[in-house]
């Protein structure tokens, strides 16, 4: 007898020798099957090791939505997984809060039913099983804001069974539709009462906003209000809606307007629900005889549910930015960890006395009043006030000294801590659920912004930051206690310092900020302003203080009155307006590092109104432009100055940096501002159309402003006298040639641009990577990557850049060049002397040194002929093989053998030429057709798939073309020329084909290598396409270029055998050269493209398809065999192969069979 019971070990059908119970008595607990009766339970499942797995070539994919559009519907599709063991026995799937997670809604069964569809993919399409899921949430709301991850489980029928699963991208829920905007009356963004128009009736409208899922346009709709008979006021529709894309203004046509009648235009988007539009109402008064009109605004008010939906609009501004500052940081001084979030710091070590140390003092105002009013809701507040203090201290390190009733002293490692505490506690404070008894003290109510905006709820608490330099502070431990007492000046500083805050405010002194200047980020970018110059009571000459304003991408618009309990020295008055230089410049002017380098960055606005002057700038658009500036520069060490060049220009603001690295993070962080910054009125005519990218982002929004970045030696530094006399600090200024060409490179670029100059990008290029651009760079945040823009404004391009290279749009070649290494230099490189026992090392030294030299003449040569041809020079991934783009074909290969005889006429190393590769030969007519590096070229004309930069800012292309003229290039030998185009274009000039497939094309160079040329080819040198016809006959044949057909050849990667053609000047037709590679079929008898008529091509291509029918049949045998047991067990299988309808197979390289997952269907 058997004991088999619960052996989870065991799996697959029970032998029908132990069938009966005499041997078997149970096989209850394990994964046994058996058609006996009276065995027990069983969970049955196949002996499967291996869980099920994703198909070959597609994967496993979640198709999600980017939102869902309910709370209590969720939709996706998945494909199906496969496992030929043992088969899939359940699909369930979850939502989680992360990838692969279930934690929102638990796994549940799939129940759908599947549908089979054709899938494309990176090789091509294929038919697969995908199933449709969509389900009511009964239990659980999703909410608005969190990330969701769809996760797909796979079980198969092993025993015990096994799992696999995917995960979908992140998906959001986006129940609200746009927030709507203003709408006006007339075309250009401006309200008026009345219209001189008789037949058409204008609007303009600010952007709807929808940070969730975008704005996709507008549809635009005219009213007229009427009396209807009952003599109410109505509207009726005088137009049809129309859609206007993503266009802000529109102007219709309608039929005659009549006067004194109130007509509507009503603007909104797509997915704006019924109501949430908005109206404005212009009377018509057709002769402007003086009627007096009123203008009628209506616009329609938001509901509490649309308040906060432009508060989530808000914050996920907010985030934007802070991601991306924390992002500009994180990747080259490690301030931030892999959230993105500053790095903990740890605090004081007790042992060490006289270390410095940062000190934040906290109070609650008016404490007194608050416990006189109610006790027991003081007692309340106190508690909470307390956990939140000591919850904060633990989460940034700090050391708890001592509390004092409900004042409380902590000390800090780092003054960045001691913010990054602050601003925590004030948040916190902020957002905690206060009790409605604490809520009703005086002191505690809640108080509320111009905007609805909470600015403050609970207790108001003050607090003061001073850092303790070595000297100032001495600690030592208590006797009794042990604990930390710290002593000295600086402890009273920071308790006066305390004591002059207003409740809820943050004061730091000028040796705090000093310390945080070093590292903003660490601290969570706080803004900090200058309060101005006091008399503390324990100091005996005046210092400066500072206040807290918020922390950038956390809002917190609180106004303060002056400090109290102090004297104030500057400014006179106490409140007078300091402007955003003095206010926000809180770092000391940049010192140079090395060079006597400093970076400057100017800031030029690019969008005016078109019938103004650009000058006269509002004053309040100018404080916000300063103030915006000023902040973003104090978090990346920046200095915000006047000079009299950006003087002299409105609307030009400087900035000075010690690192071009600085630089380029505040120019990110300065245009995600721009656009997150509630602009004043006067700001709208300053500010371009904004516009959306495909996934909803906002590229451009508000006002624009072109940022230049430029490193340079050459300025002088002076105290500027402008700021006034009495200001109690020096305030400097920057000048000369390094200030100056910033300001200039603004004028070349566009508005949202940011440009480097070649000494500013060859500082960052070595931490800055994925950005496009030459020379003068283009360099632009991810956030804001899709923004598109004109060349630069310059006299003349030099180099081009990104945006010059070809477009990805248009037929282009590409062109693969490699030099070839002389057998001499593969063996002096691997210390090998080739059998001559006499190479010493000096020899393979110089050989190795003269093979650099030479690739470095022969890649200058290039190089300068590229500009001649249009060429485009994408990468030289190492020395002496390039990648190339031309426009033109044409230009290609006259390109291609015009370096083909420059390289001949070089001054190459006499040991190069000693080589048996690069020595001199001649023809038979004594012509030279060797001398010095081969070179092979092969190129393929067509369209690219993508465009894409490379971290050296260069453009790269992808797809079949590039991988073709790679094939093309290998196929060619040393000094040859070989083309590939399976749709060539038109000669210019003419109407034939570029390459013919019989007979040859004649094209001619541009000009000749000066060292051999003759008195007449000299003045050909210079010589444009329309001067050649005055070349004499011998001259045009010394330019000439000749084209023809080679064969077809098989390239690696491609599906059918390509036409190949070999250019060749006529100086070098005596080349002896073919191709490295077998030809499938010569050129003859060729009908193009689409088919071939020789009868000798055509046998070779029916015995190709006869061995791969004899492989795919052999295949598919192969597979029966494999498949027999699914057939047994009720599984239906079918085959198939397909050819198709122009003599080529399809799948050529990819031949191979895969299943699907459920029901069985294997396809080859």
């Amino acid at each position: 007898m058997y004991d088999l019971a619960s052996n989870v070990g065991l799996c697959g059908t029970l032998p029908k020798c132990f069938a009966g119970t005499s041997r078997v008595p149970s096989i209850a607990g394990t994964y046994l099957t058996s058609t006996a009766p009276g065995l027990g339970s069983q969970a049955g499942g196949a002996c499967d090791p291996s869980p099920p797995d994703c198909d070959a070539d597609v994967g496993c994919v979640i198709w999600t939505p980017k939102y869902w559009t309910s709370q209590s519907v969720v939709a996706f599709n998945f494909t199906g997984f496969m496992d030929y063991e043992s088969g899939i026995s359940r699909y369930q799937w979850g939502i989680g809060s992360s990838q692969f997670a279930a934690d929102v809604v638990p796994l549940t069964n799939v129940t759908g039913e599947r549908v089979l569809k054709d899938i494309k993919y990176s090789g091509g399409t294929k038919k697969m099983f995908v199933t449709p899921v969509v389900h009511n949430l009964t239990s659980i709301s999703l909410l608005e804001g969190p990330a969701y991850y769809v996760t797909v489980v796979a079980c198969n029928g092993a025993g015990p069974p096994l799992a696999t699963n995917t995960s979908s991208i992140v998906v959001y829920v986006d129940t609200s539709g746009p927030q709507p905007a203003a709408v006006y009356n007339t075309y250009d963004f401006q309200q008026a009462s009345t219209t001189k128009q008789v037949s058409s009736l204008q609007a303009s409208w600010d952007n709807f906003t929808d940070p969730q899922s975008g704005v996709v346009g507008y549809t635009v709709q005219f009213y007229q209000q009427v009396r209807s008979k009952n003599g109410t006021i109505e509207l009726t529709a005088l137009t049809e809606p129309l859609s206007v894309g993503l266009a802000n203004r529109v102007q219709m046509l309608v039929s005659q307007l009549q006067d004194n009648v109130m007509y509507y235009a009503q603007a909104r988007t797509g997915g704006v629900p019924p109501g949430m539009t908005a109206l404005i109402a212009v009377m018509c008064s057709l002769g402007c005889l003086g009627i007096g009109a009123v203008l009628a605004v209506v616009i329609m008010r938001g509901t509490v549910d649309q308040q906060k939906q432009r508060e989530k609009e808000r914050q996920n501004e907010y985030k934007q930015l802070k991601a991306l500052m924390y992002a500009l940081v994180s990747h080259s001084d490690g301030s931030s960890g892999p959230d993105g979030m500053p790095q903990p710091m740890r605090g004081p070590k007790a042992e060490d006395k006289d270390k410095e140390v940062a000190f934040v003092f906290t109070d609650i105002e008016s404490s007194t009043e608050l416990s006189n009013q109610d006790g027991d809701a003081f007692k309340q507040l106190q508690e909470v006030h307390d956990q939140i203090m000591r919850e904060g201290i633990a989460k940034h390190h700090g050391y708890e000294i001592i509390t004092e009733g409900d004042s409380f002293q902590v000390a800090f490692a780092t003054c960045q801590a001691a913010l990054a505490f602050c601003v925590d506690i004030q948040y916190r404070f902020l957002e905690q659920t206060w009790s409605k008894e604490v809520l009703r003290l005086n002191a505690c109510k809640v108080v509320r912004g111009p905007d609805g905006e909470i600015l403050f709820a609970g207790p108001r608490v003050r607090m003061g930051i001073h850092y303790a330099r070595e000297g100032t502070v001495a600690v030592r431990l208590h006797n009794l206690t042990r604990h930390k007492v710290y002593a000295g000046p600086a402890v009273q500083i920071a308790l006066d310092v305390s004591e002059v805050a207003n409740g809820g405010q943050i004061v730091l002194t000028e040796d705090a900020v000093a310390k945080l200047s070093e590292n903003m980020a660490l601290a969570g970018f706080p803004v900090i302003r200058m309060a101005g110059l006091f008399q503390l009571p324990c100091v005996p000459c005046p210092v400066f203080l500072y206040s807290v304003v918020e922390a950038v991408g956390r809002p917190l618009r609180r106004s303060f009155p002056g400090l109290r309990k102090i004297k104030q020295i500057w400014p006179q008055p106490p409140d007078m307006k300091l402007p955003a230089t003095l206010q926000y410049n809180i770092n000391l002017p940049p010192l140079p590092l090395a060079n006597n380098a400093l970076a400057f960055v100017a800031l030029r606005l690019a969008t005016y109104p078109r019938d103004r002057q650009k000058c006269d700038l509002p004053r309040p658009l100018q404080e916000t432009f300063e103030e915006v500036f000023a902040v973003q520069a104090q978090q990346f060490k920046g200095y915000l100055f006047q000079t009299h060049e950006a003087a002299s220009r409105e609307g030009t603001w400087t900035v000075a940096f010690q690192s071009s690295m600085d630089a380029l993070r505040f120019t990110h962080a300065a245009q995600m501002m721009l656009m997150q910054t509630h602009w004043p009125p006067c700001a709208h005519e300053y500010c371009g159309l904004s516009l959306p990218s495909a996934d909803g982002r906002m590229l451009f929004q508000g006002p624009r402003v072109c940022m230049a970045v430029h490193e340079a030696s050459e300025y002088l530094v002076s105290e500027d006298e402008s700021i006034g006399a009495d200001v109690p600090r020096k305030v400097m200024s920057f000048a000369g040639p390094g200030v100056t060409l910033p300001i200039l490179l603004t004028y070349a670029g566009r508005g949202g641009q940011v440009i480097l100059s070649e000494r500013a990008w060859d500082a960052v290029k070595p931490v800055v990577t994925q950005h496009p651009g030459a020379h003068t760079m283009e360099v632009m945040p991810n956030l804001l990557a899709k923004r598109t823009f004109h060349p630069v404004m310059t006299k003349k391009l030099v180099e081009p850049g990104y945006r010059e290279a070809p477009d990805s749009r248009d037929p282009m070649t590409i062109v693969f060049v490699k030099v070839s290494k002389p057998a001499e230099v593969a063996h002096a490189e691997k210390g090998d002397t080739a059998g001559n026992a006499h190479m010493r090392d000096e020899d393979i030294t110089m050989t190795i040194q003269a093979f650099q030299i030479s690739v470095s003449m022969y890649t200058t040569t290039a190089r300068k002929l590229l500009r001649k041809y249009d060429g485009y020079e994408c990468k030289e991934p190492e020395p002496g093989k390039f990648t190339l783009a031309f426009k033109e074909l044409e230009d290609a290969i006259t390109w291609a053998c015009h370096l083909q005889e420059e390289l001949m006429y070089l001054s190459w190393p006499s040991h190069l030429l000693s080589m048996q590769e690069c020595r001199e030969q001649h023809d038979a007519d004594g012509r030279l057709i060797w001398r010095g590096l081969r070179v092979r070229v092969g190129m393929s004309y067509g369209f690219v798939n993508n465009k894409k930069p490379l971290n050296t800012g260069r453009a790269d292309y992808f797809g079949v073309l590039p991988n073709g003229a790679a094939r093309v290039s290998a196929l060619a030998a040393p000094g040859q020329v070989l083309v590939e185009a399976q749709n060539p274009p038109l000669q210019r000039g003419k109407g034939d084909v570029l390459l013919k497939n019989v007979g040859e094309t004649q094209l001619y160079m541009r000009g000749l290598p000066a060292e051999r040329s003759k008195d007449k080819e000299k003045k050909a040198l210079q010589a444009q396409d329309e001067e050649f016809k005055a070349l004499t006959p011998e001259e045009q044949e010394a330019r000439a270029v000749n084209v023809k057909a080679v064969g077809y050849y098989v390239l690696r990667g491609l599906d059918n055998p390509r036409l190949v053609y070999e250019a060749h000047s006529w100086r070098l037709q005596g080349r002896p050269l073919k191709p490295c590679g077998e030809m499938f079929a010569p050129p003859t008898g060729v009908c193009g493209p689409g088919g071939l008529k020789d009868s000798s091509i055509n046998s070779r291509m029916s015995s190709l398809r006869s061995k791969l029918l004899s492989q795919q049949q052999a295949a598919q045998a192969n597979m029966e065999q494999m498949v027999t047991g699914l057939r047994a067990g009720g599984s239906e299988l079918s085959f198939s192969s397909s050819f198709d309808g122009k003599g080529g197979v399809k799948g050529l390289l990819s031949a191979g069979v895969s299943f699907l997952a459920g029901p069985g269907h294997a396809q080859q």
